[in-house]
């Protein structure tokens, strides 16, 4: 091979990581913690306080509705850099996220070539899905990753697998399965089973060394398991009912819920077709169209091309037939479908409307990003104007720049550079300037807007205000009612667990003291309200010590965190 041909192969390969790199980092810790990112926080916060790793806990409750090598990794950058904050606390995800797309793109190139590997690392890169959960403290992202690494890691042996080979897959799978649950440890053998099974060797994969490596997986898991319910609790931890070792928890949330489910019920069965559009966006419409186009030449595919279209379909299935449903939980069946739709822009197959489909994103694309560019000159005068909403003065004026800004690049990709794009990403000649224009597009809302927006939320600020306010009080003179709220105790940084008033005895008990300050945290709930009204009917809820402030557009009825101090003799 020439240099010049070499240069041509990394180029693509280099711009394609720089862009992947900065669209997962680049703002990662400029947003405070949002959703269920608390758990993940105040979990490592624990371990590193206590120096327990094994018993995950929430104000010193201990929970284990999700395994514990989620939380390791967050907890070892924090030993490392003496840092925990939201940066490192969605590290791992980011990281997971990366690894995630060259996992994707190996297993594409491996199976379809060098144009449909790069062009699933894009089409993944700027999956709504995959970027949200990605620069998110979960576990969503983990659990991806390893479904995507256990199956290339078959991929890569599966004519020559011995016991070493076993070993990695089932260590994989199991090592996902303690990330978040069971679907990294059950997708992967049924994906490559069905590949088996399709090219007629699965009797070769019958063996003693696969048996015993699944063993040795099966006992590592198990292990941190039964290592947590040797050690005893850190002081003022409390166990929930379901015992310490957290396997009843990983059954019911992975197993029971599947038959029975008992939350995240409220969705219908189809709605999956909706969830997976959503994943998937902007490239929805592709999507449908590469579904259609790759079933309709079913009996011309070759193997991989069947496979790859039958665990697409199986992934949905099985998600679909679960009786808990989220739109994330679908999130494995990211990596498969970015696959597929690479294989029907840049794939061998010559699929009918293939170019005429691009023309057409192209050239919606192109009146979008037309559209949004033209906004330029118009956004000052909207804002000049009179009659506008005050809360709209009080947004960044960043967030209400970039994307038009961001749509002059992404426009000019699909007008003057359509054709330099494709040198320059690898990607297929009418594809790649819609692609290249939407990564432009996705960096300016997921790297600059959703940090911008997401600093204006305000329970971050109240946390910190009590942290500050409360630091000569007692602990257990400070009660959450009637429930905790993790992120308060994370960013309050509190050294002991905070009481938590579970129900209206245990409010009027705590509101009786003998001596000392009291402060109550609650969420301006009506029922909650009534509750504190019905204990201490002389407290002014609307005159809190410390309150949450409102945000732009925010409802003024909107639920919001207050602290009231209990002074002696108000009752």
């Amino acid at each position: 091979m020439t240099k010049k041909g070499m240069d041509s192969e990394k180029l693509p390969q280099i711009i394609f990581w720089v862009t992947a790199f900065f669209m997962m980092i680049f703002g990662l810790g400029g947003s405070p913690l949002w959703a269920s990112e608390d758990r993940w926080a105040e979990i490592a916060r624990q371990m590193l306080t206590t120096g327990d790793w094994f018993h995950p806990a929430i104000n010193g409750e201990v929970y284990f509705d999700k395994p514990l090598l989620s939380y390791w990794p967050i907890v070892l950058l924090a030993k490392i850099t003496g840092i925990l904050n939201e940066f490192i606390i969605r590290l791992p995800s980011a990281v997971s996220a990366l690894i995630a797309l060259y996992g994707t793109m190996k297993l594409a190139t491996k199976m379809w070539g060098r144009q449909v590997g790069i062009a699933s690392g894009w089409l993944l890169l700027c999956g709504y899905g995959f970027i949200f959960q990605g620069r998110l403290a979960a576990a969503d992202m983990m659990n991806m990753t390893a479904v995507v690494l256990a199956v290339l890691c078959f991929f890569n042996s599966k004519d020559k697998a011995g016991f070493w080979s076993y070993l990695l897959f089932w260590i994989i799978c199991f090592c996902g399965a303690l990330t978040k649950g069971l679907p990294a440890l059950v997708l992967p053998p049924i994906l490559v089973g069905i590949y088996v099974l399709l090219d007629g060797t699965w009797k070769k994969h019958l063996k003693i060394s696969n048996s015993v490596a699944l063993l040795i997986g099966l006992l590592i898991f198990l292990s941190t398991f039964f290592i947590s319910s040797g050690l005893p609790l850190p002081e003022g931890f409390q166990s929930s009912d379901s015992g310490l070792t957290g396997l009843e928890p990983v059954w019911r949330e992975n197993v029971v819920t599947v038959f029975n489910p008992f939350d995240h019920n409220d969705e219908p069965l189809f709605i999956y077709l909706l969830h997976v559009p959503r994943i998937m966006a902007p490239w929805s419409l592709l999507l449908f169209v590469a579904v259609l186009a790759v079933a309709r030449c079913w009996k011309k595919l070759d193997l991989n091309t069947r496979w790859l279209l039958l665990v697409n379909a199986v992934i949905f299935l099985m998600f679909s037939a679960s009786g808990s449903r989220r739109w994330y939980y679908i999130l494995p069946i990211a990596p498969f479908l970015a696959i597929l739709i690479a294989e029907y822009i840049g794939g061998d197959n010559h699929y009918r409307w293939r170019d005429w489909w691009a023309m057409v994103h192209c050239r919606v694309f192109t009146v979008v990003c037309g559209l949004a560019v033209l906004m330029i000159p118009v956004i000052p005068l909207v804002l000049s104007l009179d009659f506008l909403p005050e809360d709209i003065k009080h947004i960044p004026g960043i967030i209400i720049w970039i994307l038009p800004m961001a749509a002059v690049p992404a426009f000019a990709i699909l007008t003057i550079w359509r054709e330099k794009s494709s040198v320059y990403t690898g990607l297929p000649r009418l594809w790649a300037a819609p692609v290249l224009a939407a990564t432009v597009i996705f960096v300016g809302i997921f790297a600059v807007i959703y940090p911008e927006a997401s600093s204006l939320r305000s329970e971050k600020a109240f946390a910190i205000e009590l942290k500050h306010g409360l630091r000569e009080v007692a602990y257990e003179n400070i009660a959450f009612f009637p429930k905790v709220h993790p992120k308060v105790v994370f960013y309050m940084d509190a050294e002991k667990p905070i009481t938590v008033l579970n129900n209206v005895e245990e409010l009027k008990l705590f509101s009786d003291f003998s001596n000392g300050e009291k402060y109550l945290i609650a969420e301006t709930r009506s029922s909650t309200l009534e509750d504190i009204l019905s204990v201490i009917p002389d407290l002014s809820v609307e005159h809190a010590e410390y309150q949450e402030r409102h945000v732009p557009f925010e409802k003024s009825g909107a639920r919001k965190l207050k602290c009231w101090k209990l002074v002696r003799g108000v009752k």
